[in-house]
């Protein structure tokens, strides 16, 4: 590798390489910034793989690649709030209202809090059904 390292994703092994050069290079005297400086990489970056842990005893595994995706989804209807939806939406009283108003009924009778994108989401078809009939599957009738 040449150059500056940034904007790229690395191997375990480059990591623990890199993370072994910067210890290394601590033990003797240099500075952590210095250090990450000739080899071109962040030291926020090299701090971040190292994580408070002790840098030599890393392996692998502890600078495996992990893409940033949220574990927990706190604003994620629950089932019970898309069928208190679904259910709204099939009673008489709020039968004929768009999705906008039935959102904001739901919200004021304390008995959902969304969007109303996300209502029109969870009341429309999923995408592989189709809403009409083809013109091919009209034309054979």
């Amino acid at each position: 590798m040449t150059g500056p390292i940034r904007g790229t994703r690395l191997s375990a092994e480059v990591k623990r390489f890199i993370v072994r050069a910067v210890t290394d290079a601590k033990s003797n005297g240099m500075p952590i910034a210095r250090s990450c400086a000739i080899l071109m990489v962040d030291a926020r970056r090299v701090r971040r793989w190292i994580k408070g842990r002790d840098p030599q005893a890393l392996m692998e595994s502890d600078l495996a690649d992990v893409p940033p995706i949220a574990k927990v989804r706190p604003h994620a209807l629950t089932k019970n709030e898309r069928a208190a939806i679904v259910r709204a939406a099939r009673t008489k009283r709020l039968a004929d209202l768009r999705h906008r108003k039935l959102t904001h009924t739901l919200s004021r009778q304390d008995k959902v809090f969304c969007s109303p994108s996300t209502t029109l989401r969870v009341l429309r078809p999923p995408a592989s059904e189709p809403l009409t009939q083809s013109r091919r599957e009209l034309s054979s009738i």
